[in-house]
């Protein structure tokens, strides 16, 4: 079955990249399904799940919605910023553009063939036909992921430099992919730099267990293996992914680098608790800033709100010193402070 995929409008003729921030809002979603469809719309056809995640409070969820019996759809989804979610029917899936205030258009229909058309239509830079080839390249690249050293032990400073060439041979394997449009490319490569730094550079001893378990799998005794603990310099390396890239909003993957980096025994950053932003920043740029290679841009201001969806995920509530902590700092984007508070009414409940 073929698929042929309309193009999203433009947002501007110009071939800059956009800035995104953080703003709270509602995207809209909505279309129609017609044409000669080889089923009936009934609760399972119909069903439609919407998965998108907020860079904020560390927090995926999904909404849900029914095809009507014309066809006809309409999802409207809270959103902290512009990124991509994942749209699933029971007979199409894929991604889809999400923005505060605007809607995208997504139209199936079927030939009396059975050929499937899809039309989508957003304020965005991204083509129809990116919403399928993101998911078919992201599926090569993790069939034909760069391979490291193997079941080699090595040192932390060996790893990183490993991690980084294998990054530059992933950036260079989504560039063979012409299919995609500028700004797809520039998603999935952004998408698999940040997944490295969760999975791969936060992860060090973890990796080294399991190269250590695969080497002595066979071993009748057991290999009491303890892996070396990096140093804080071995997360220099940090400062070449620009973590104050705006762009980083579209990945689901920030939000993980954010929480990886506030739960690493390494750089150990002390819980936020009720000290005022600017001075919990202060213990925090000490820490990282010649990592980070910055002081100052949108990582600190996202960093502080993971801090508070950290402890979400412990289970805690916002204290009042807490509130008022968080009115105060985030005053020029007030969307910080709605999206964190509207999470700990969430909880509350």
């Amino acid at each position: 079955m073929s698929v042929s995929m309309g193009l999203f409008c433009a947002c501007s003729s110009d071939n800059q990249v956009p800035e995104y921030r953080i703003q709270a809002g509602v995207a809209r979603v909505s279309g129609k399904v017609s044409g000669s469809l080889p089923f009936e719309i009934n609760e399972q056809t119909g069903a439609i799940a919407l998965s998108t995640n907020n860079p904020l409070i560390a927090y995926d969820i999904q909404y849900d919605a029914t095809i009507q019996a014309d066809g006809t759809f309409v999802l409207d989804v809270p959103v902290a910023c512009t990124h991509l979610g994942y749209i699933r029917f029971d007979f199409y899936e894929g991604f889809i553009y999400l923005s505060p205030g605007d809607e995208t258009r997504l139209d199936i229909s079927f030939a009396k063939n059975g050929e499937k058309h899809i039309s989508m239509l957003s304020n965005s830079r991204f083509t129809g036909d990116d919403m399928t080839n993101i998911v078919n390249v992201m599926l090569d690249f993790f069939t034909n992921a760069p391979r490291g050293s193997g079941t080699v032990i090595i040192q932390p400073e060996e790893f990183s430099k490993e991690t980084m060439e294998k990054i530059e041979k992933m950036s260079a394997m989504v560039k063979r992919h012409t299919e995609l449009s500028e700004a797809a490319g520039q998603f999935v490569t952004n998408s698999l730099k940040l997944m490295y730094v969760v999975n791969s550079l936060f992860a060090y001893e973890e990796s080294m267990r399991s190269r250590d378990k695969d080497a002595n799998e066979d071993a009748k005794e057991k290999n009491d293996f303890t892996p070396l603990t990096p140093e804080k310099s071995y997360y220099a390396c940090l400062k070449q992914f620009d973590l104050n890239n705006s762009a980083y909003l579209f990945c689901d993957y920030y939000f993980m680098t954010m929480q990886a980096i506030l739960s690493d025994k390494v750089l150990n950053i002390p819980p936020i608790g009720d000290t005022p932003i600017p001075d919990w920043l202060k213990e925090v740029k000490a820490i990282i800033a010649d990592y980070i290679g910055a002081d100052t841009g949108l990582f600190y201001d996202v960093l502080a709100a993971n801090a508070y969806s950290k402890q979400f995920k412990d289970g805690k509530l916002l204290s009042d010193k807490q509130k008022e902590n968080i009115r105060h700092y985030y005053t020029e984007n007030t969307s910080f402070a709605e999206i964190l508070f509207a999470r700990d009414k969430d909880l509350a409940k």
